[in-house]
């Protein structure tokens, strides 16, 4: 009998061996769940950033494209302003070929001047 009383003593020592590791596993099991928990929830909150910050992508994006279509229309403008400076700069190369020189208009009023000198002595003569 003794050795059925060492078996049974065995058996409650073994069977509160597994109750103690049975129990710690429990434990461990809800810190784990706990943190799992937790690591879901920043996993959520950066996916929450990143959808955030794809929008804010998705709308820069349409304003560079915006701003390239503003350029492309700035070029085709800018194009033609220097055509028409193009055209200016020929218009007034023409005036200035045309125009008179300050020398010329002075040779031509001194010219006039004499004429008239000329023609009011005739006049005192007469």
């Amino acid at each position: 009998m003794a050795q059925d009383m060492t078996i049974d003593e065995l058996s409650r020592v073994v069977r509160d061996g597994f109750d103690n590791v049975k129990s710690e596993f429990g434990k461990v099991r809800g810190e784990f769940d706990e943190l799992a928990q937790m690591v879901k929830g920043e996993f959520d909150n950066v996916g929450h950033r990143l959808d955030k910050v794809e929008g804010e992508v998705k709308e820069m994006k349409g304003e560079i494209k915006e701003m390239k279509g503003e350029i492309k229309e700035m070029k085709g403008e800018i194009k033609e302003m220097k055509g028409e400076i193009k055209e200016m700069k020929g218009e007034i190369g023409g005036m200035k070929a045309a125009m008179v020189t300050k020398d010329y208009l002075d040779e031509k009023l001194g010219d006039l001047r004499g004429d008239l000198v000329v023609l009011m002595r005739k006049e005192d003569t007469k």
